[in-house]
């Protein structure tokens, strides 16, 4: 269970270590939200999402 809003807050283990949120660009807000049932799928949207999108603009995992 956690959130990320990037630039603004980081709750729970959502995202993951500071390598994996410096290496999914959570360092600045883009413009996707997603919620999800899976921390760990969480971490690899935020990778998916940093990869094709300009980034997460914020991520919620409810499990």
């Amino acid at each position: 269970v956690g959130g990320i809003k990037p630039g603004c807050f980081k709750i729970g283990n959502t995202g993951g270590m500071l390598d994996n949120i410096l290496a999914s660009k959570l360092y600045r807000p883009g413009s996707v939200a997603y919620v999800s049932r899976s921390g760990g799928m969480s971490n690899e949207l935020n990778n998916i999402i940093s990869r094709t999108t300009d980034g997460v603009y914020e991520g919620v995992a409810i499990g």
